[in-house]
């Protein structure tokens, strides 16, 4: 039974790798194996960002969970940009 199996696997593995082949080593500008994949264009990367909407924060600050009356040993910690509590008891419990 593990023999057969292992057989039948292999042989379907052949068969997907012999079809597969055709189609994964087609040339940007190819029309595919036999023309039945059309060929996506190449994507270039932008020269730059466009710039952010006025108003804006430069930079992206982070937070940490705390309890309640932590925020001084928060701060000395590190410059956290916000401290947040978070609130799971009771909710939706009926």
């Amino acid at each position: 039974m593990y023999r057969k199996l292992t057989n039948a696997l292999l042989v379907l593995s052949l068969l997907l790798s012999a079809t597969l082949i055709p189609f994964l080593a087609a040339q940007p500008g190819d029309q595919g194996a036999a023309g039945l994949l059309p060929v996506v264009p190449e994507a270039h990367a932008q020269a730059g960002l466009p710039p952010l909407p006025s108003g804006w924060p430069s930079t992206l600050p982070i937070g940490k969970a705390d309890a309640p009356g932590g925020a001084a040993a928060l701060k000395a910690q590190a410059p956290f940009g916000y401290r947040y509590q978070y609130l799971a008891g009771g909710a939706n419990t009926g």
